[in-house]
């Protein structure tokens, strides 16, 4: 049996303390028959020069330089070149855990070449579920860990014929959702997926990453996430219009939650003020505020955001969250996924 070339593409951005340890940790394990992408998003610190280190060695490494667009728009570049049988996105600041390579091997040899192979070490027998089944979990419908690790676009094996096939990308000018959304038109448009059992990813958390910070920018993101989302979901025979604004209204009662931490993180009572006037003055928001309803299916403490948050209360939910993450670390940490 030939072996399954992979592809790994790292979007790369100003990250040049984190760079030559993530691609130690590809190079290290990578078969003759694989392929590495870096692609270089505009970056201006000294991270062009240490990927470029970090690859001189490697005969299967390429790198890439393209203008600033953002991680979506590097990946999506990495899509037009890269020719494994299977893609992996990997970012920069992350890494591969050892013995990741024959981990692939087995995952795509376990499930028969399924065009979409999650890694995950909470695995709860979820090869039984369907698509539909866990991209609602996804959404926010069930609490089955294994069922979320769909969310991210790391740590999986994507069979590139069939990104190909159904034309997934992933959508520029999200900045956060954007793993979610490519994973669920993947799912929905493609005839096999499978969890295999066993970590590969790790994942560094980091005090004022993109994950943890808010801006205007955030809020109009958002919109944008329900648009496509909306979009993607109508697009599938799996979903009717009652169930698809179901999903719409229970992801905008997330956002809202998931706003009001941001805001809790930057542990500043300005702007606290200031975050959650942008919320409030920002029209999509405010008709989206005045028209939704909580939902049964969202966390009790999503829920008492989001009803706080409509009588305009954010600037004192935040402030309260905030008190209560003051007692937590706040060091650099690292989670295997």
């Amino acid at each position: 049996m030939t072996r399954p070339s992979l592809s790994i593409v790292i979007p790369l951005f100003n990250c040049e303390e984190c760079v030559e340890a993530c691609i130690s940790s590809i190079t290290d394990e990578l078969a003759d028959c694989d392929e590495l992408l870096i692609v270089d998003d505009g970056s201006t610190d000294g991270s062009i020069e240490r990927a470029r280190n970090a690859i001189a060695d490697c005969l299967n490494a390429k790198l890439i330089l393209k203008d600033n667009g953002g991680v979506s728009s590097a990946r999506n570049m990495g899509l037009e070149v890269v020719r494994g049988e299977y893609v992996m996105f990997v970012d920069a600041d992350d890494a591969l855990l050892p013995g990741w390579r024959s981990a692939s091997d087995r995952a795509i040899e376990h499930s028969g070449g399924a065009d979409v192979i999650t890694f995950s070490r909470d695995y709860e027998n979820t090869n039984a579920y369907s698509a539909k089944d866990i991209v609602d979990a996804m959404i926010g419908f069930s609490n089955s860990v294994s069922l979320q690790a769909g969310m991210s676009a790391c740590s999986k094996l994507f069979k590139l014929a069939a990104v190909n096939k159904c034309g997934a990308r992933f959508e520029e000018g999200i900045i956060h959702g954007e793993d979610a959304l490519f994973n669920i038109k993947m799912l929905l448009n493609t005839d096999s997926h499978w969890f295999e059992g066993a970590s590969i990813y790790r994942y560094r958390m980091r005090e004022g990453s993109a994950t943890h910070s808010y801006s205007n920018r955030f809020l109009l993101s958002n919109i944008l996430y329900l648009k496509s989302l909306r979009r993607i979901l109508s697009e599938s025979p799996e979903y009717d219009e009652p169930h698809v604004e179901a999903c719409i209204e229970l992801s905008f009662v997330n956002s809202v939650f998931l706003y009001a931490k941001r805001l809790a993180s930057t542990r500043d009572l300005k702007m606290i003020r200031d975050g959650s006037r942008l919320l409030y003055e920002n029209l999509d928001y405010a008709q989206l505020l005045a028209r939704s309803k909580s939902t049964c299916a969202a966390a009790p403490i999503a829920s008492f955001a989001f009803a706080l948050a409509k009588l305009k209360l954010l600037t004192p939910l935040a402030f309260l969250f905030s008190l209560f993450l003051r007692i937590r670390p706040s060091k650099e940490s690292w989670i295997e996924i």
